[in-house]
């Protein structure tokens, strides 16, 4: 059974509100180059989880016999994420601002 209590600020603690804190505390220590990467790794790995939650509750809509599914987003599709070879703009950003930084 999950314990949770509150803080000052009417907050629930619980273990998404502690894990929240540690990647928090975790993303301040790193290189703000590194910060970077890692927000937009967590990024990726939130959202693709959001999409996968939204096209379960579209495949329920669709089975209780929603008319019209064309206003819902494609399926989810795992080529469909970031974790592709090919670089980002952020990716490309980052190796920008490393060279830079290289040069000062």
């Amino acid at each position: 059974m999950q314990k949770l209590s509150t803080n000052t600020s009417t907050e629930i603690e619980d273990d998404i509100t502690s894990f929240g804190n540690h990647v928090k505390s975790v993303l301040r220590k790193l290189h703000p180059r590194l910060k970077v990467q890692a927000n937009n790794e967590i990024f990726n790995v939130l959202t693709k989880y959001e999409v996968i939650e939204m096209n379960m509750l579209e495949e329920r809509s669709l089975s209780s016999g929603i008319s019209n599914p064309s206003t819902f987003m494609p399926a989810y599709s795992p080529s469909s994420t970031a974790s592709t070879s090919e670089p980002t703009n952020l990716t490309v950003q980052t190796q920008n601002a490393a060279q830079n930084e290289e040069n000062y």
